[in-house]
């Protein structure tokens, strides 16, 4: 080949520019790959977010449900006159009952004018959000008041242990 002076253009330069376009397409292709890859982990953490945030969501509304059921339950004995400790039994029973014909995993204790009610988090392994709700007298103004409101796992809480919950 020739260029306007006549004179002969080198090979190597033309070689040049087509072993650099090749790298810059490999580079870029490489690139893209990486990115692709990138947002595909991305995809799936945030999917595993949403499941984790939409389980623990479903066990607050568990305890929430409990916590209403057992208001409810606590107006009505109340209106009977009925002594503090029959009542507050008769009331875990009436929900232990309840929750087993729903078919929900949530327990409930009652220990000392405390009742504990807990709900396992799906898809987290050991873990469970739990209400501990302080019952006051019958002479008072006040049902109950909820003392804790929490996550925790169950491995370092001997407090959950199944023995405990049946």
């Amino acid at each position: 080949m020739k260029n306007e002076a006549g004179r002969q253009k080198s090979f190597s330069a033309m070689g040049a520019s087509s072993i650099l376009m090749i790298f810059v397409v490999l580079c870029l292709t490489t690139f893209g790959i990486l990115s692709m890859m990138t947002s595909h982990s991305d995809l799936k953490l945030s999917k595993k977010a949403h499941a984790a945030v939409e389980n623990y969501y479903d066990a607050d509304a568990k305890v929430k449900e409990v916590i209403a059921i057992f208001d409810e339950e606590m107006v009505n004995f109340k209106k009977r006159n009925v002594p503090q400790a029959e009542y507050i039994n008769k009331i875990v029973d009436k929900i232990k009952v309840d929750l087993k014909q729903w078919e929900y995993d949530t327990k409930i204790i009652f220990i000392n004018n405390i009742i504990s009610i807990t709900a396992p988090i799906e898809g987290i392994k050991n873990q469970v959000l739990k209400a501990d709700l302080k019952i006051f007298d019958v002479s008072e103004s006040k049902r109950f008041e909820i003392i804790s409101y929490k996550k925790i796992n169950i491995i370092d809480y001997e407090g959950l242990s199944d023995e405990n919950n049946n």
